[in-house]
């Protein structure tokens, strides 16, 4: 259970560190965030299709 709960505090501090860094790019005034493509990159680590194929239409 001990491992479980590392594991999750583990997460929590990647997710953590993720937020700091959009938060600072925000910060200086770098509108160019890459938001989604990181989020997506996550959700399919994967997955190297092109995921912006469907937003030309």
């Amino acid at each position: 259970m001990a491992k479980a709960s590392r594991s999750r505090v583990g997460d929590f501090e990647k997710s953590l560190k993720e937020l700091e860094i959009i938060v600072e790019r925000m910060e200086s005034g770098d509108q160019a965030l890459r938001v989604r493509q990181l989020l997506e990159k996550d959700d399919h680590p994967d997955d190297d299709s092109d995921h912006d194929s469907d937003d030309d239409e």
